[in-house]
């Protein structure tokens, strides 16, 4: 909810007079949104629900950047062109003031629940398993967030499977480039290389502009059915960057019409853009943009459906996205093995998350365990892995599993549409097909999907 409502926070119209006293409205109802989230970690406390203590430290950290990184709502003079310098100015103020009278009090107010007090009472293992009625609870939301029947421990064996190509993978791409070492040190070598860093936020737009104009000619043989809406990169705001490892997906809007990959432009030389070329077909095209646009463009679909707002149909965002960038590389586009690196990179981490989210909260894996897997199966950094176990563990148990079964339920529907249809099948039908209705849960893609095959046959 903060991610959805920062973006949104970002785009909207400040025009009108009425535009203004909207936003501003806004801004206090999301302060009371905030006492609200507040009052259910005290009433969970009280349940005897709470955080357990080896995540508290990350979670305090992450209402204090969140607290810090208001002032983003505080829009620039650039949003507001139809005001005056006087106007521009007396709503800044009138926003500044709103931040910290309602917004920041009550990320604090929040912190303040996690106190010594708290952590005295909090449990030492982390996951749903552990907390009364947990498993039952993490099961049901396996089953929302994929889609699927699988069981926990289903799908933790898909992780593995998935592990063990990608590792077979990763072997060829080192006798392809003739490397002997570890996996750490073939990491170590990409990150050192000049041809994947950048010194300036330019450098790494031209990263993503190279990856955009590469697919741009291709795109006609895969799809017929475009988006009207323009997209670009474009750096994040400063206050938000904080706590960004790469960005997000900015949907357009009536306010602006182009849908952007919003991307982290500070401290570029400390780290690596060789997955810049997969990280942008996720976010951009043919990922993220061209489902969400085209879903926002199509007006006979209900307004929630539209805006993606319907949690069952995580399986479905994710897993395009992901099967998006890895058609680019059927396309041909991954064009050296280190690019074929970086998206393997992404694979790995997604393989991960389907062990390490059903170890935490189904099979009992220690906080420790979990660490010290994630260091051994992905180039992760221990930043990275930090914020990942909070959030499987604490945050929103089973949303990660979305990514990678998503994509393997898209993939087993093209297979399944390609043997029904033989010489019949193509890919911009079979896109077309997938992206028209908006985002479906998997089970109800499926069944549209089976009955474009029938009338197709």
């Amino acid at each position: 909810p903060e991610n959805s409502f920062r973006s949104s926070a970002q785009s909207v119209p400040l025009d009108t007079q009425e535009d203004r006293d909207n936003y501003a409205d806004a801004l206090r109802r999301y302060a009371v949104y905030l006492g609200g989230q507040t009052d259910k970690l005290r009433e969970q406390a009280d349940r005897g629900i709470r955080v357990p203590k080896p995540a508290l430290p990350s979670a305090r950290a992450v209402v204090r950047n969140l607290t810090d990184a208001s002032v983003a709502f505080v829009p620039n003079r650039a949003r507001m062109p139809a005001l005056d310098d006087v106007q521009a100015e007396d709503f800044r103020r009138t926003v500044s003031a709103l931040v910290e009278s309602d917004i920041k009090p009550a990320f604090q107010h929040m912190g303040s629940v996690l106190d010594a007090d708290y952590e005295a009472l909090a449990p030492m293992r982390v996951g749903l398993m552990h907390q009364p009625g947990g498993l039952d609870i993490y099961r049901e939301l396996v089953a929302l967030y994929t889609g699927t029947d699988l069981s926990p421990e289903q799908i933790h064996e898909t992780g593995q499977s998935i592990l063990r190509d990608a590792r077979a993978e990763l072997e060829g791409i080192w006798t392809e480039l003739g490397f002997e070492g570890t996996k750490e040190e073939f990491a170590q070598k990409v990150d050192a290389d000049p041809r994947f860093r950048a010194e300036t936020s330019e450098d790494i737009e031209r990263f993503f502009l190279d990856a955009m104009e590469r697919i741009e000619p291709s795109l006609a043989d895969y799809f017929d059915l475009l988006p009207e809406a323009p997209y670009t990169v474009e750096r994040a705001p400063r206050a938000v960057e904080e706590g960004m490892t790469f960005g997000y997906y900015r949907p357009p809007s009536e306010r602006n019409p182009v849908g952007a990959y919003v991307y982290n432009g500070s401290d570029p030389s400390d780290r690596s853009y060789a997955n810049a070329a997969a990280l942008i077909y996720h976010e951009l095209l043919p990922g993220h943009h061209f489902q969400i646009a085209l879903a926002l463009e199509d007006e006979t679909l209900p307004l929630l459906q539209r805006g993606n707002a319907f949690v069952p149909t995580t399986a479905y965002v994710e897993g395009w996205a992901e099967y998006a960038a890895d058609l680019a590389g059927e396309m041909g586009l991954y064009q050296t093995p280190y690019e074929r690196y970086g998206r393997l990179y992404s694979k790995m981490f997604l393989a991960n998350r389907l062990m390490t989210d059903t170890g935490l909260n189904a099979l009992g894996w220690t906080l420790d365990e979990a660490r010290t897997f994630m260091r051994e199966n992905t180039f992760a950094s221990d930043a990275e892995i930090e914020s990942e176990l909070l959030r499987y563990s604490t945050d929103i148990p089973g949303q990660a599993l979305a990514y990678a079964m998503g994509q393997r339920e898209l993939l087993r529907m093209r297979s399944k549409a390609r043997s029904a249809l033989g010489e019949d099948f193509n890919f911009p039908d079979f896109h077309r097909e997938v992206l028209r209705h908006g985002a479906l849960p998997i089970g109800l893609l499926e069944d549209q999907l089976d009955l474009w095959i029938e009338t197709t046959r």
